[in-house]
């Protein structure tokens, strides 16, 4: 029961009413009286919520966008006001009030008032909080959400990514709590990991025992705004930022939400498709640089913890860096990639099946009026080549077995 998808088949005949994923008529935007008067249809002012999920790249349009004392410049032109409202605040409003029947809505009413000094000003608002692609999907949230419709027009976006490129990237995030420091840039030593290598998960327990219990995916977040403010007001972005194109895919990424999603913010399109490609800080880059790290040595690092759990690892001061240089020295002298160690624990029958109907059906939804829309031969071929590569992780407990892998182990330091 835990691989149904809860979605209907991806060969049904889609209910338009439920799915429809609005991508406005670039005449009709220009031509609209009411459009142009940066008003809903409605007359009501707009409240825009970018939602996320995680890894859709909330954090490009946060700094692109949001934080950019330039562009919100534009944007109040436009007539929209950014709401100020904390992570903190927003992840404790969702957990104590949204999740839980309203147990403790405190914060909720600080975040209406904030959205109330807004609307005093006629002006419309925008919140960008992938902590909102979090709520649980539960009756009590939809009713409080929906309250908001009687004084604003709500509109929501949201990013999207196909399932099999979207996990592994959530993968490396839960395995990145276990690998870095606080600060998330440096490799921990291995002692201070003794205690947390038990917690760590191949992709396909991951699957079952993380995502399955909770899904968070652009899927499910999609259906969740969709039934409570309706599917007309969702709007879906494709893929995030490309991180090796030289900033292009970011800035086209930022241009599609400022003048796609966000109605008539004629100014800040502008200014948007102007900006010049700017170096990402010092600080982003370095994070960005330990994630892909991990995100390349993931069956590395699970060989290494295990190594560590059955204490194959003598020396304290190890880091994972040095050990992992030290299994791809032994993967040079056996002339092979660790993607070809065996070995390995891949997707049961029941989780693939599972992955690809919601992969065909996301994408039939998410994309259903979208230039970008694969057709389901290039699907199931990407599909494929994941469930060769990302969607499954070396057996590590099986592979120290070998005397030769527990000698890589014993060498180091």
């Amino acid at each position: 029961e835990i691989f149904n998808p809860g979605v209907r088949n991806a060969d049904a005949n889609p209910n338009p009413n439920l799915i429809d994923v609005v991508d406005e008529d670039p005449a009709a935007k220009k031509s609209s009286p009411t459009l142009a008067a940066n008003r809903s249809r409605s007359g009501k002012p707009i409240l825009l919520l970018h939602v996320g999920p995680r890894e859709t790249g909330t954090p490009t349009i946060q700094r692109g966008i949001i934080r950019s004392k330039s562009i919100m410049e534009k944007l109040e032109q436009d007539g929209y006001a950014r709401v100020t409202f904390s992570y903190m605040d927003t992840q404790q409003m969702v957990t104590q009030c949204l999740d839980k029947n309203g147990a403790d809505c405190s914060l909720w009413d600080k975040l209406v008032s904030e959205y109330d000094k807004i609307h005093a000003t006629g002006k419309n608002a925008i919140q960008s909080s992938e902590t909102l692609s979090k709520i649980s999907p539960n009756q009590f949230a939809k009713e409080k959400l929906a309250t908001l419709l009687s004084k604003w027009e709500v509109r929501v976006v949201i990013g999207y990514k196909p399932l099999y490129e979207w996990l592994p990237t959530m993968y490396t995030q839960a395995r990145k709590k276990n690998a870095f420091d606080a600060k998330g840039r440096d490799f921990k030593v291995l002692k201070s990991r003794k205690k947390i290598s038990s917690q760590l998960k191949t992709f396909a327990a991951f699957l079952k025992n993380d995502f399955m219990v909770k899904m968070t995916d652009s899927l499910a977040v999609y259906e969740f705004y969709a039934s409570t403010f309706g599917a007309e007001n969702v709007v879906v972005l494709e893929n995030g930022p490309d991180s090796e194109d030289g900033g292009k895919g970011e800035k086209k990424f930022l241009a599609d939400f400022m003048c796609r999603a966000i109605l008539a913010a004629n100014t800040a399109c502008e200014q948007v498709k102007k900006i010049p490609i700017k170096r990402r800080p010092t600080a982003e880059e370095e994070d960005a640089e330990a994630f892909e790290f991990l995100e390349s040595k993931l069956d590395h690092d699970l060989l290494v913890m295990t190594a560590t759990a059955q204490n194959l690892i003598k020396k304290t001061t190890v880091t994972l860096k040095s050990a992992v240089e030290a299994i791809d020295a032994k993967l040079k002298d056996l002339d092979v990639a660790m993607t070809d160690v065996q070995p390995r624990i891949s997707l049961s029958k029941e989780q693939s099946d599972w992955l690809w109907n919601r992969t065909l059906v996301s994408e039939e939804i998410l994309r259903k009026n979208s230039e970008q829309k694969k057709t389901q031969e290039s699907l199931r071929s990407e599909f494929e080549q994941a469930l060769g590569t990302t969607l499954q992780s070396v057996d590590a407990t099986k592979l120290l077995e070998s005397p030769m892998w527990q000698e890589v182990f014993h060498g180091l330091g």
